[in-house]
């Protein structure tokens, strides 16, 4: 005789509330009761066959399909180079999987017996079918040298300031894009008394970094006069590895803070009157112990500071 548990029992008798104890009933009761298997004797599969007969007792099942199909075989898809079984499709779910894609599968004869099959070859049909109309060379075609003769590694600019912007005497329309080799090295000559023009690395006016007030987007490596209103602004383009050295460069300490202002500047000065000039550096007065470092050269310098 099988021996009854109720989860209700398993609680602490301070939990044994009715409310609790519906709640179980309800969920977890079922799942510790013992099995009530009912034994059935009856045959299962095909009811037609040599030394079959519908009418011997047949396990009943609960759908047509699953009466049909007891024993119908599995298709079974193994792991390559392995035994190991990967997925297994039963014969209804093939069907049922057929006609989820607009499959006819009245009837099974026709589904399988056919002796044409759909196949996509992933090839161009219309080379294909238009095989005459094509040129084949077995080898590809010959390679092409691309050169980049449109650009120079040195020119000139006369720019004019308009209403509707700027202009280039060599270039046709207004605010041109140009294209610039690294390593060249470019002039632009300008003559517009009171509108300095400048080179720099973010679009606006105010001549700041995006999200970095105190860095300024016009202190371009390589350009030489920039700001001027009536002169010669020189751009030498850097190459792409001219500023490898702050990659390479040994860490001595973790940096914090950067300044724009000249180490001449603040180097014996009295701390309290640098505070009271320039309030600190980026908001912080307590410089005593601070790795600074200065993006600005010394007058005269060739090296950063």
């Amino acid at each position: 005789m099988a021996i009854r548990t109720k989860t209700i029992d398993l609680l602490p008798e301070i939990f044994r509330t009715t409310t609790n104890e519906k709640f179980l009933n309800a969920t977890l009761e079922h799942l510790v009761q013992p099995s009530q298997l009912k034994r059935v004797e009856g045959y299962i599969g095909l009811k037609t066959g040599l030394g079959v007969s519908a009418a011997d007792a047949y396990i009943r099942e609960p759908s047509t399909t699953r009466q049909n199909y007891q024993l119908e075989p599995t298709v079974c898809y193994k792991k390559t180079n392995t035994n190991e079984t990967q997925d297994l499709i039963t014969y209804p779910g093939m069907v049922d999987a057929l006609k989820s894609h607009n499959a006819n599968t009245n009837k099974h004869n026709r589904l399988f017996t056919s002796e044409y099959y759909s196949w996509d070859p992933l090839i161009d049909y219309d080379k294909f079918i238009n095989f005459s109309q094509y040129y084949w060379i077995p080898g590809g075609p010959d390679s092409v040298d691309l050169k980049l003769t449109d650009l120079v590694s040195q020119d000139d600019y006369t720019i004019t300031r308009g209403t509707d912007g700027y202009t280039f005497d060599t270039i046709k329309g207004d605010n041109p894009n140009i294209s610039l080799m690294r390593g060249g090295n470019y002039t632009f000559t300008v003559n517009q008394t009171g509108n300095p023009f400048y080179i720099q690395t973010d679009a606006g006016i105010s001549g700041l970094v995006p999200g970095q007030p105190n860095q300024s987007s016009r202190e371009v490596f390589g350009v030489e006069n920039n700001g001027d209103d009536n002169g010669i602004i020189t751009f030498k383009v850097p190459d792409a590895d001219a500023q490898n050295q702050f990659l390479t460069m040994t860490k001595t300490d973790d940096v914090d803070l950067v300044t724009d202002l000249r180490f001449d500047e603040i180097n014996n000065r009295y701390v309290s009157t640098f505070l009271s000039e320039q309030g600190g550096i980026d908001g912080v007065k307590d410089l005593d112990g601070k790795t600074i470092i200065f993006t600005n050269q010394n007058p005269g310098d060739g090296s950063e500071s």
